[in-house]
């Protein structure tokens, strides 16, 4: 075919510069990041949630279990849902953070590698994380789950390096803007914040520490994602 959209499309198949365009909007653009994090949570609460109680009153539940060849054992409910949750709320971590090095200034190598080792993790986590929990007892698949956490962890550090507030480069001196009188820019010091609390939550510490960490870790993304909100581009 001459001319048009489908013009991409040959004989024996797309052509590379198509696939090298979707693949670098989807992991190699704040948007496209998102959109695969979103998908692939979208997927699972799908998929999954046809376990559920209501599922299984009609049916469905064992239906998808045969289909898929899940192998599931009552007794190992618990776990399986504890793997289910940080599936799940890992990709979301992974969505916060998208927002925030696309939304503040920082280092272009800091936003790449963080961009990169948190989407590795994610990924890891949730497609071996079920695999291990729903497909058999495969240690393998619990290693690589393991290694998607620690990822995510080293991304989140990563991330605490990059927003340090304190750097002198990123103060600012707009008044449109809240700062302290020095220039410190607090809006980039509360994504700090969140950044710091959510990392140390992850750590396990003596109780009562892990509820204070984790409650101000909450308070925090909450501020976040309301500020992410606020803002319909990045600030430059």
């Amino acid at each position: 075919m001459d001319g048009g959209p489908w013009s991409i499309v040959t004989f024996r198949g797309i052509q590379m510069q198509f696939v090298k365009d979707r693949f670098n909007y989807l992991f190699n653009s704040t948007k496209g990041l998102i959109l695969v994090a979103i998908s692939m949570v979208a997927i699972v609460t799908a998929v999954w949630g046809m376990l559920s109680g209501p599922m299984a009153e009609m049916g469905v539940r064992e239906v998808v279990v045969k289909l898929l060849g899940m192998k599931i054992v009552q007794a190992e409910r618990e776990g399986r849902i504890i793997i289910l949750y940080h599936s799940i709320a890992m990709a979301i971590v992974a969505i916060e953070t998208y927002m925030i090095t696309g939304l503040l200034k920082m280092k272009a190598f800091f936003k790449t590698a963080i961009n990169a080792i948190i989407t590795v993790g994610y990924i890891l986590t949730m497609v071996f994380g079920m695999g291990f929990a729903y497909f058999g007892r495969n240690w393998a698949f619990h290693g690589l789950y393991i290694t998607g956490l620690s990822l995510i962890f080293f991304a989140g550090v990563m991330l605490c390096v990059a927003l340090n507030p304190w750097n002198k480069e990123y103060y600012v001196t707009d008044k449109d803007y809240a700062r302290t009188k020095s220039g410190l820019d607090l809006e980039r010091t509360a994504f700090f914040a969140t950044a710091v609390t959510t990392v140390i939550s992850a750590i396990s510490l003596p109780p009562p520490s892990p509820p204070s960490f984790r409650l101000c870790s909450a308070l925090c993304q909450a501020h976040t994602l309301a500020t992410v909100l606020k803002h319909s581009s990045p600030r430059m």
